[in-house]
């Protein structure tokens, strides 16, 4: 019988820093018009929750469409790039340092040939 581990990725595997990743992209129009932070990451992660429940569009897309939203509720002018920039930002996070090591450990422990089932969520 084949074992499967599974692992939550975002934030367990995966440093998935899209608020530091978006306030670098914003910069200082971020602070420019005093908008609050927190709210503004508030907003574009609920924006993001329910853009995931609706019909499938790849998460790209997603990001694109939410921060220009949230930027446009909170009153800071959208750049052209900005979406596309927090997508390139999206594609160079890296696992947190122990991951691969602990990864290797469980597949020793268990035994198996094969490396654990990583499940995206």
């Amino acid at each position: 019988m084949a074992e499967v581990v599974t692992f939550d990725c975002y934030r367990t595997l995966i440093d998935f820093d899209l608020e530091g990743a978006t306030a670098a992209i914003l910069g200082e129009r971020l602070q420019a018009g005093g908008v609050d932070r927190s709210e503004l990451m508030r907003d574009f992660a609920a924006m993001r929750f329910h853009a995931v429940l609706e019909d499938y569009r790849p998460y790209r897309e997603i990001l694109r469409r939410t921060l220009e939203h949230a930027l446009r509720m909170h009153g800071i002018p959208a750049r052209d790039g900005d979406g596309d920039a927090l997508v390139e930002s999206v594609r160079r996070f890296r696992p947190f340092p122990e991951v691969p090591g602990v990864l290797r450990g469980s597949r020793s422990a268990t035994g198996s040939r094969s490396s654990p089932t990583v499940t995206t969520t």
